[in-house]
């Protein structure tokens, strides 16, 4: 138990809790030695510092503590009502979105829990931090996991829930402090004094350059529109319209090429200015290490040059490329890339198998080569030739007429 309790303090930066903190995870105080008491490794809040609001919030076994937000020029502190330790604290450059969920829209939730987050951390004796998701490059939809941040609710349907949405950049996840209030107005001032301060703390952060104060801005679009799936409509509609020009084949005369020739168009300025966004967004490295993105870039340049040199010089091979954009729907899905990841990572156990059946392949080979060469030379005289017989059994093709009679 000492040493989850020590995990749990490394991972969320705090420190330690002190004797009734302890008494609540099951730990005796007189079993805590005084190294880790909450004078040793907590520290306290400022000596002046103003109480931004009262609130609840909520652990990962769903159970709700009081604590008193205190915001500062730079953090979000909370706090215990009962003593001035720091038990959690939210660095404000670091809040990427803050959702406010309304009373009535959170209890109407409780009873829909959301199971497709995968990945969730959760520790039942936590009440540090809060839960965290690792990332989704592209989909990452915050309105689908409304259920999965109110967690356990009681019986009160007057709690408005609002939820502090942290991007750690360094393992590539989400850290999500779920809080919650009675008062709807008291929410909002205390969202407003969040988002004031942290736009304060971003502009008056040194070392900040405008490119990273654009690189915000393009993520938070980015983000905004791949969470209604609007992308994804588009890559759907996209392949819908490739398959229409496959099947009828316009002639190059006639009305028709003119307005797949303006879908394409269309078509590839939008995914040009998404792939931009991606790569301005994530520029340099997160964007080069995904090999989605890669494709993705890939596909898109290989569009433009077919608008561009296919349709001034002729080549028709170059059209051949619109089927090649169709695999943007598979980097596009979210649930169709965990499949085709899923196929990836067994790659390597396939190949083994595959090895595996050649070594046994190659054995019953040189058997049947010993055995049977005198009688059916033309199957199995040589050892490629019991081979390639043995695949032919082993697929069926010919077992029963060729081979047993």
């Amino acid at each position: 138990k000492m040493l989850t309790l020590m995990r749990r303090l490394k991972r969320n930066g705090a420190a330690s809790e002190d004797a009734s903190v302890d008494n609540e995870n099951g730990l005796k105080s007189s079993k805590v030695p005084p190294s880790l008491s909450a004078d040793g490794l907590l520290r306290r809040l400022p000596a002046q510092c103003e109480v931004l609001a009262s609130v609840e919030k909520r652990d990962c076994a769903g159970k709700w503590h009081s604590r008193r937000a205190i915001l500062t020029s730079r953090s979000l502190l909370l706090s215990r009502v009962d003593d001035d330790y720091i038990r959690e604290e939210i660095v404000l450059r670091q809040i990427e979105k803050i959702l406010v969920i309304p009373a009535e829209a959170s209890s109407k939730q409780v009873k829909k829990r959301d199971s497709t987050v995968t990945n969730r951390i959760d520790d039942p004796d936590d009440e540090f931090g809060g839960d965290i998701t690792i990332r989704d490059d592209r989909l990452n939809s915050h309105k689908n996991s409304f259920s999965n941040v109110i967690g356990k609710q009681d019986t009160n349907d007057n709690w408005n829930v609002f939820v502090i949405i942290v991007r750690l950049d360094e393992i590539d996840s989400e850290l999500r402090y779920t809080l919650r209030s009675t008062s709807r107005p008291e929410i909002d001032r205390i969202v407003k004094s969040i988002e004031k301060a942290r736009k304060k703390e971003i502009n008056n952060t040194p070392g900040v350059s405008n490119f990273q104060k654009f690189q915000r801005l393009v993520l938070r679009f980015q983000h905004w529109y791949t969470s209604f799936g609007i992308m994804a409509v588009l890559l759907i509609f996209n392949f819908i319209c490739d398959i229409i020009h496959s099947e009828m084949l316009p002639d190059l005369t006639s009305g028709q090429i003119d307005v797949f020739a303006n879908l394409d168009i269309f078509f590839t300025t939008v995914f040009a200015v998404d792939i931009a966004f991606n790569l301005i967004g994530n520029w340099f490295w997160p964007f080069v290490r995904s090999g989605w993105n890669l494709l993705d870039l890939l596909v898109i340049v290989l569009s433009v040059v077919d608008l561009t040199v296919g349709g001034a010089s002729g080549i028709n091979s170059l059209r051949t490329i619109r089927a090649i954009r169709a695999v943007r729907v598979l980097s596009g899905l979210n649930k169709i890339r965990e499949i085709v990841d899923a196929v990836i990572a067994s790659v390597v156990p396939v190949m083994y198998a595959i090895a595996l059946l050649m070594v046994v392949t190659s054995i019953y080979s040189i058997i049947a080569s010993e055995l049977y060469a005198d009688a059916s030379p033309e199957k199995f005289g040589r050892f490629s030739l019991s081979l390639f017989t043995m695949f032919q059994v082993a697929t069926g093709d010919g077992w029963a007429t060729d081979v047993v009679r």
